[in-house]
């Protein structure tokens, strides 16, 4: 069997070389990025290098709104034509490979490179699976059609009521764990600050005979922004007073700029009108990685209060929990709150059994995705199962 391996970052490279490998299974991972074909090079994984090659541009104007979803552009990463050659030059370069691929594995799948991934195995019928973190303990989400709202149970909900929870299964000892879990510092909390500086080898590479993946413009945006980032003004506020919590996500985050009609902007609106509606405070978190306040420039009313308190703390005390389609609705889900959805995600009509199922049998559990530990052969028949 031959897996195929997109990889976009280091990271999904630190991930995906923990895969169990035999006689029968091996992999071939693929990468636009210079910087992890050295790295793969150095430890002895097959890799390839997506390079350029030469187009006729007929296409060009079909494509034009083609990208529309795709993140990359959505949020200036990317520009559309280095959209369209990228998207290009994946396909032709796995065409002229002409490798026999079994299944192929995509993190994420919502940028350029997704879409062009995606297109490819349907041409050549390759199946494929889709991988993300669920932000779950010791969990990760893979998927035959997609992540988030392109998943296969945001439409079909079905396919999860019919599983049946494993008889070993105790929500209630589950939940013990994951108490414990949201008493510590998140992984991602924790390599937040960590910067890697192999996309510089990238962006030379990708104006020379690469592709380019992103704007190294708006790389170092970012990253100045980051070590540059304004802070406002928040208190500590009472959990003792009825409230509906709003968390905010990035304002640059792709669930919002793709999967929802409302931007953080129209969510505080909306969640000042729920709060007037039933007397009461209105606590909004805004997203630690936040660097674009330019929405909360406003006057509230007195009742609206940006607060600093622990988001678990707030979940858990909160009268209901507004969202947009942040991973903290699902949080605050099973925690057995009310939970209002604006934005399109898969977890929008879950009840409590639906989060049970959720946890227990969509999940594949017992894979860190922060872990270095190496990935268990059943673990990696379990997510072949998906496909």
């Amino acid at each position: 069997m031959i897996i195929a391996v997109y990889l976009d970052c280091i990271e999904r490279l630190d991930f995906f070389s923990r895969l169990p490998t035999n006689n029968e299974i091996k992999y071939h991972f693929f990468t636009t990025r210079l910087s992890i074909y050295l790295k793969c090079i150095k430890s002895d994984f097959k890799c390839h290098l997506i390079s350029k090659y030469i187009f006729k541009t007929d296409e060009k104007i079909e494509k034009q709104t083609a990208f529309d979803d795709s993140v990359d552009v959505c949020v200036g990463n990317q520009s559309i034509d280095d959209a369209i050659v990228l998207y290009d030059g994946i396909i032709a370069f796995l065409e002229k490979l002409a490798l026999k691929i079994d299944c192929f594995f995509i993190w994420n799948g919502s940028g350029t490179s997704g879409k062009a991934l995606k297109k490819y195995c349907y041409n050549y019928n390759v199946r494929t699976l889709y991988f993300e973190i669920s932000n779950l303990p010791n969990s990760i989400i893979v998927d035959p059609e997609g992540v988030n709202a392109k998943s296969s149970i945001y439409n079909n909900l079905n396919k999860l009521d019919k599983l049946e929870l494993n008889e070993s299964f105790d929500f209630e000892s589950w939940f013990s764990s994951y108490k414990e879990y949201k008493s510590k510092p998140l992984p991602q909390a924790i390599n937040k600050n960590k910067y890697n500086t192999g996309f510089i080898i990238d962006y030379f590479w990708s104006i020379s005979f690469g592709l380019k993946e992103f704007s190294i413009i708006s790389k170092w945006k970012r990253i100045y922004k980051r070590r540059k980032k304004e802070y406002i003004d928040s208190v500590t506020a009472n959990l003792k007073k009825k409230y509906i919590f709003l968390p905010l996500q990035v304002s640059s985050d792709s669930q919002l700029i793709l999967n929802s009609d409302y931007d953080n902007s129209d969510l505080i609106e909306i969640a000042i009108q729920r709060a007037k509606l039933v007397q009461c405070e209105l606590y909004i978190k805004v997203h630690p990685a936040e660097t674009n306040f330019k929405y909360l420039d406003r006057m509230y009313p007195d009742f609206v209060k940006i607060v600093s308190n622990d988001t678990n703390e707030l979940i858990i005390n909160a009268h209901k929990i507004i969202v947009n389609n942040s991973t903290v609705g699902l949080e605050a889900l099973i925690y057995n709150k009310r939970v209002e959805v604006l934005g399109r995600c898969y977890y929008k009509e879950f009840d409590r059994v639906r989060v049970s199922k959720f946890i227990n049998r969509y999940l594949i559990n017992d894979v860190d995705y922060f872990s270095n530990e190496p990935i268990s052969l059943d673990k990696l028949t379990e997510i072949l199962s998906r496909a």
